[in-house]
């Protein structure tokens, strides 16, 4: 019996020693959060833990925290228009979160004020969202032991770029936080969904849907072919919580994509006017004729829509980045482009892509009209 009784304590103690070293190997890496040497430099440090008392505290305090995050979000986590093209900046309380890549990147921060920029996340992350003292963004981030394979999934933080939660694991698109639920895709599978922010009340909204999704005046709605006829792709409005998609316009969509500027979504219709765009307003549902021509790239603040336009002259000497009022008016060339893509605009910065062989993501002062390029976090 006291055999029994010993090696029952033996192996309880062995079960907790290796219950102990699990939770210790998959507890995510808090981010070192460097300075970017090049400019804008000079950062706010984020320090590593350390051996001492306070930061075993401050450790433990923290893993406490992992079982249970209350937050208060309200409205969305990023504007529509920018998530619509792959969200790799969102403004947030002073600072811009931000990609320092092209097609995905490290997740950074500049402050507005200083234009000092901080890497926060290592990793392929994009369609951020920010709220009430968290970032969420889907893609791949760094492992801890650089012989390990990147994790893959939906992703929450802290603003600093410490606490990284994997919410779910997989791969993801559309990322959408509004209030406290997040909406996206399986890339697999297409299967539309939406689950809480701490990864609980997961829902299948849509099967095989694969879509753009928008969220104006309390509605759902989505860009998506569902008629099984993958050339043919629709607008539709949902509630929030699911339900059978409507059709916002009998006609269907013309070039692939829409487009969000305020509380429209502009579009190009499949009514045999092919030359210009529509407008579809969602508070009032009515359906207004846009421009006569066709922009590409919307994103918009409080005053002005941005956009690209490739202009008519044979010159090309009015293709480029503009920007007008809502409705298309007083549109002014900022910069003469021949290739631009994937338009974000944050406080007083546009961002955007353009065939820079570093696959930097280039930014644009809105303030003073002067571009450079995001800092490209330092390797390791």
């Amino acid at each position: 019996m006291g055999k029994k009784l010993i090696s029952l304590l033996l192996t309880l103690l062995f079960i907790a020693t290796v219950f102990t070293g699990c939770g210790a190997g998959e507890r995510p890496e808090e981010s070192s959060g460097d300075p970017v040497q090049e400019e804008p430099s000079t950062g706010e440090e984020v320090e590593e833990p350390s051996g001492n008392q306070e930061a075993e505290t401050e450790g433990e305090s923290e893993e406490a925290e992992q079982e249970d995050v209350t937050l208060s979000l309200k409205g969305p986590g990023n504007l529509m228009s920018n998530l619509l093209h792959d969200g790799t900046a969102a403004y947030h309380e002073g600072y811009v979160y931000h990609s320092d890549k092209m097609m995905y990147g490290n997740l950074m921060r500049t402050d507005v004020k200083t234009d000092e920029t901080q890497l926060l996340v290592k990793g392929t992350l994009h369609d951020i969202n920010v709220g009430d003292g968290r970032i969420f963004a889907v893609g791949d981030v760094d492992p801890m032991n650089p012989d390990d394979f990147a994790l893959s999934g939906i992703f929450m933080s802290r603003l600093d770029g410490s606490d990284v939660r994997l919410l779910k694991e997989g791969y993801f698109e559309e990322l959408v936080l509004y209030e406290e639920y997040l909406y996206f895709y399986d890339v697999m599978d297409g299967n539309f969904m939406r689950m809480k922010y701490d990864g609980t009340e997961e829902t299948l909204l849509l099967e095989g849907a694969y879509p753009q999704i928008v969220i104006l005046e309390g509605s759902l709605y989505i860009h998506a072919s569902l008629d099984n006829d993958d050339a043919l792709s629709y607008i539709y409005k949902m509630p929030l919580s699911g339900g059978e998609p409507q059709k916002v316009d009998p006609v269907g969509t013309f070039g692939g994509t829409i487009h969000v500027a305020m509380e429209d979504i502009i579009y190009i219709s499949r009514n045999g006017d092919t030359k210009g765009m529509k407008r579809y307003d969602a508070e009032t549902g009515e359906i207004t004729d846009f421009l006569d021509t066709w922009i590409s790239d919307i994103v918009q603040d409080e005053e002005w829509i941005y956009y690209y336009w490739s202009g008519v002259r044979q010159d090309n000497e009015d293709q480029g980045i503009y920007r007008s009022r809502p409705d298309g008016s007083e549109a002014t060339l900022l910069q003469k482009r021949e290739y631009v893509s994937s338009f974000n605009i944050a406080e007083k910065y546009l961002y955007y892509i353009t065939n820079d062989e570093q696959r930097r993501v280039t930014r644009l002062n809105l303030e003073t009209l002067e571009e450079s390029f995001v800092p490209i976090a330092p390797e390791p």
